[in-house]
């Protein structure tokens, strides 16, 4: 006979521990985990009693509970936590039907979406398309002005998903994500939820810094007035965390912001950092402030590539003192992916770093990349595995010594291998930066194997189709020199041809190059566009025409490279000087005159050649000065000859 009495008596006690499991997990006070645990406890013991075929609402309300309190659990695996979530929404979508508790199905689709998205492990993709059905079909309820608050959560973290989207084109899921952000600022009013919308703004200025496009500058501008945005609510008062979070955002977006002024910008960005770290201190928040370390060090090895000399490698310093100190707290046992992170960043300083140590620290940096990959592997993590091997080709490229030629054969495999992630369709920036560095290697290697140099011209050409001089005109500035060196060494075919697009490269770098931001990038410029004029082969007034071309851009350039600041840049262009003016010479009508000065440039380069102790430049200077003095003994020869007849 069933006692309707103890089932009853049941019921009632399962109510209870249903009530106090749904009381302890909205508690906000003391100690948060602890409650949690206690509400799990509650919600099973409910369960005990609760079946799905005597008490299904409850059933259901208790397996929803006890799934949202598992998923904000922190301790214990938070994996199991998670896939046990899972389950119990999947469970509560039994009773939870769309037709029935279309609100309830709704709510349960956004929290399946909640968990897939923050599930961890190799298959993370899968769980993050999962995650973004789940919002979707959460949408197709959440509408209307009643339910416009919940439309507005979901299409935040359908935004959330997209962006953090590994596989794919990456921009289109950037632009699904900034769309979904955008639509939800529209619900979103200010005033009445001030905090979600500077949240919003937070994540959509975070979309705008990830979106691989032409028009980088313009996207970045946007990161960082949304940044602004946010700030506006997130102060250090009221809102410290946030504020910080923000501050360390808007410094990623400065960072990054190409175009001038690049100092002003780098130096934006370690303020934006050095706030966030009057929050984010060692001891209370040791994973953010070591992610800032790591943000300061790639801030300062930036400012160090816009710096000169003493201040360059001071930079660089300060560089690695940040980076290892993130790695005081970035271990690759405790956080495999920001250890990854920071060892890329300190290959990329390492690889930096000038002196006499040089062979030393390019060793060091490729140790860090290869560190690197050890986490970063092309299957689960695409991105980073990309920008590692470009990175490493970078540091290959820069070895120098006997297995040169080695090292470039290994620096041009990484690029490729950066290649099979970098499409252009889906990260066309960093694919056009490769194809650059991958011209620059062929190009090195031309000397040895022939066929190099049209291959290098195909990888500039093909990056010039993305590094616009509108959308990155310094970018697009140096693949013009670059192309320029190319065109002007290639000696295979038409030679008039190939140096006339080596100087129209040169010179249209030299629109972006100036000499008041890039002094010495312009002077190399003005440098190598002379030497194509030079070496024309045109003859008459043509070749007059071209050699006077050529020294107007030599002693344009000898205003940066003097010879108190830069010597053998200096004696190089009086070398340079000697060959143009040898060359007018040759004319019978003004040769003495043109051969004399020829003479003074060669005496001048030598002198310091010598200083510099540059053997081997300073034997060129003098076979140079020994045919200018054969040239004008035979001139004088003429002269005598023509004196007794």
């Amino acid at each position: 006979m069933i006692n309707h009495q103890d089932t009853r008596q049941d019921a009632e006690w399962a109510a209870a521990q249903l009530e106090r499991g749904q009381i302890l997990a909205k508690l906000s006070t003391g100690d948060r985990q602890q409650h949690l645990s206690e509400a799990i406890a509650c919600y099973e013991a409910a369960l005990q009693v609760y079946t799905r075929d005597e008490y299904p609402r409850e059933w259901a309300c208790a397996q929803k509970g006890l799934g949202d309190a598992l998923a904000q659990l922190a301790t214990g695996g938070r994996e199991a936590n998670l896939e046990r979530a899972i389950a119990c929404y999947e469970a509560a979508l039994q009773v939870y039907t769309r037709d029935e508790y279309p609100r309830e199905w709704a709510q349960l689709q956004h929290n399946l979406g909640t968990v897939y998205s923050q599930l961890p492990g190799q298959e993370r993709s899968e769980h993050l398309r999962r995650a973004i059905a789940h919002y979707k079909a959460a949408l197709t309820v959440f509408r209307g002005e009643q339910l416009a608050t919940q439309r507005m959560v979901t299409l935040q973290n359908l935004g959330n998903a997209w962006c953090d989207l590994p596989t794919g084109e990456r921009r289109r899921n950037l632009e699904r994500a900034i769309a979904c952000y955008k639509a939800a600022l529209r619900l979103c009013e200010r005033q009445r939820h001030p905090l979600e919308w500077a949240r919003l703004q937070n994540n959509l200025g975070t979309a705008y810094l990830s979106l691989p496009a032409r028009d980088r500058r313009l996207h970045l501008e946007r990161a960082i007035a949304c940044y602004e945005a946010a700030l506006q609510i997130y102060t250090h008062a009221t809102h410290p965390h946030e504020w910080a979070t923000v501050q360390q955002n808007r410094g990623n977006a400065y960072l990054q912001l190409p175009g001038q002024p690049r100092r002003t910008n780098i130096e934006r960005a370690i303020m934006c950092y050095q706030a966030a770290l009057r929050v984010f201190s060692r001891n209370a928040f040791p994973s953010e402030w070591a992610r800032l370390q790591n943000n300061l060090g790639i801030a300062y090895a930036e400012l160090a590539s816009v710096g000169e000399g003493q201040e360059r490698r001071a930079y660089l310093e300060r560089a690695l003192i940040c980076l290892q100190a993130a790695l005081e707290m970035r271990t690759p046992e405790t956080a495999p992916l920001d250890w990854a992170a920071t060892q890329l960043n300190l290959g990329n300083v390492y690889r930096s770093l000038p002196g006499r140590k040089r062979q030393e620290h390019l060793a060091r940096a490729i140790d860090c990349y290869r560190a690197a990959l050890r986490v970063y592997n092309r299957a689960t993590y695409p991105v980073e595995w990309a920008l590692t091997q470009s990175n490493l080709g970078n540091a290959y490229a820069d070895f120098l010594g006997p297995a040169r030629c080695s090292f470039l054969h290994k620096a041009i495999a990484a690029y490729r291998a950066a290649l099979q992630v970098y499409t252009r369709e889906a990260f066309p920036y960093e694919w056009a930066k490769v194809q650059y560095n991958l011209g620059l290697a062929l190009q090195q290697l031309a000397d040895r194997q022939t066929g190099l140099l049209h291959q290098a011209i195909r990888c500039y050409q093909a990056a010039l189709q993305v590094l616009t001089r509108e959308g990155s005109p310094e970018e697009w500035a140096q693949l013009q020199r670059a192309l320029g060196d190319a065109w002007s060494c290639l000696r295979e075919g038409n030679r008039y041809r190939h140096l006339r697009q080596a100087i129209a490269c040169y010179a249209a770098a030299l629109e972006i190059y100036r000499p008041d931001s890039v002094p010495l990038l312009w002077a190399a410029t003005l440098q190598a566009l002379g030497r194509a004029y030079r070496c024309l082969p045109v003859r008459g007034r043509r070749r007059q025409a071209a050699l006077r071309q050529a020294l107007a851009c030599y002693d344009q350039a000898l205003q940066v490279y003097t010879r108190e600041a830069f010597p053998f840049e200096w004696a190089q262009l009086q070398f340079e000087r000697g060959k143009a003016y040898s060359q007018l010479g040759s004319d019978p009508r003004t040769r003495a005159g043109y051969l004399e000065q020829a003479r003074n440039c060669y005496r001048a380069a030598l002198r310091v050649f010598y200083r510099l102790q540059m053997d081997r430049e300073a034997a060129a200077v003098d076979q140079a000065l020994n045919r200018l003095r054969q040239a004008q003994a035979l001139q004088l020869r003429h002269y005598q000859s023509y004196r007794r007849s």
